[in-house]
């Protein structure tokens, strides 16, 4: 079950391409910036960490800078990191990113 926000149909597509940890935008309503904007302000983010173990950090990084309301981070609100399994969210540490 996927709780409101995001698209579920998308959520399963990304899922069922075997991704196994996922940049998810919680609520709709947090969708300000274009989707053009959003992968981009991902991509240079998932870039930057390029293992799956920093991406924990780097997103509460990000939702620490939005909640100080910088602006460089508004991007960022309502962002979640899935795991295709909850019960398994780690031995992906040294695993490469990719950006889909």
């Amino acid at each position: 079950h996927v709780v409101a926000g995001g698209d579920p149909e998308a959520l399963r597509h990304v899922l069922a391409a075997g991704y196994d940890v996922v940049l998810w935008r919680r609520e709709i309503s947090a969708r300000e910036l274009t989707c053009t904007d959003f992968h981009g302000q991902v991509t240079r983010t998932v870039t930057g960490v390029r293992r799956a173990g920093t991406l924990p950090t780097a997103v509460w990084r990000l939702r620490a800078q939005a909640a100080a309301e910088a602006p460089e981070a508004e991007w960022s609100r309502g962002l979640a990191l899935l795991y295709a399994d909850p019960g398994h969210t780690t031995g992906y540490d040294d695993d490469p990113l990719e950006i889909p």
